[in-house]
């Protein structure tokens, strides 16, 4: 996550996108999105389970189209009420954010964001989980996630997955002065092997 190029643009009525990708990075002090470049447009699906919510990446058109096409079809979903931490353009062929099995296990995640709303940073699926470390019923590892964003909205919230519960407070402050920068920017957690098919992560503080 931290190692991605992070730039805002504004298409259509201002409808401000988030786009990754190193393919970026020579229009990040312009400020200049290329329109003929094949982008798609995610997302962020929450659905209720029996033991909460579930949150899901979806991509709307997977074919791919240009930014503005997709920064139209990005109003549609905003004018509905859906907030724009939960909505992405992206190169095609680069997924949202993710919180991994590899990051899990360095202990540390640093994120960072200029997005000027929440980011979503969606966990493992609890398949992916299982595949990525050989937990045992009951055993757990603890990671941390850092949010090195400076701005006072570019919080980072965490999201549950598929059988990848999520318990405690979702949403990591940025470093801003009077917010996380008193009251801390950082989260730890603790991901635990519930049943045979299902993850638990609790965040510890």
């Amino acid at each position: 996550m931290g190692k991605w190029s992070r730039i805002l643009g504004a298409v259509g009525r201002g409808i401000m996108i988030k786009i990754i990708g190193p393919i970026l990075s020579a229009f990040l002090g312009a400020g200049i999105i290329p329109k003929k470049a094949p982008y798609c447009l995610w997302v962020l699906e929450v659905k209720r389970v029996t033991n909460g919510t579930v949150s899901t990446w979806s991509n709307r058109n997977p074919l791919g189209n240009s930014a503005r096409r997709c920064g139209k079809a990005a109003k549609q979903y905003v004018d509905k009420g859906v907030p724009l931490g939960s909505i992405m353009i992206l190169p095609k062929g680069i997924l949202p954010p993710t919180v991994t099995i590899a990051e899990m296990q360095a202990g540390i995640i640093s994120g960072i964001h200029t997005a000027g709303a929440t980011q979503t940073y969606t966990l493992p699926t609890a398949t992916d989980t299982l595949a990525g470390i050989n937990f045992g019923l009951d055993e757990a590892i603890e990671w941390s996630l850092i949010n090195e964003s400076l701005a006072e909205a570019d919080t980072i919230t965490v999201a549950a997955n598929t059988d990848h519960l999520l318990m405690g407070a979702p949403v990591i402050q940025s470093a801003y002065a009077n917010t996380g920068g008193k009251y801390g920017n950082a989260a730890t957690f603790r991901t635990r092997r519930l049943s045979d098919d299902t993850f638990v992560t609790y965040r510890k503080s």
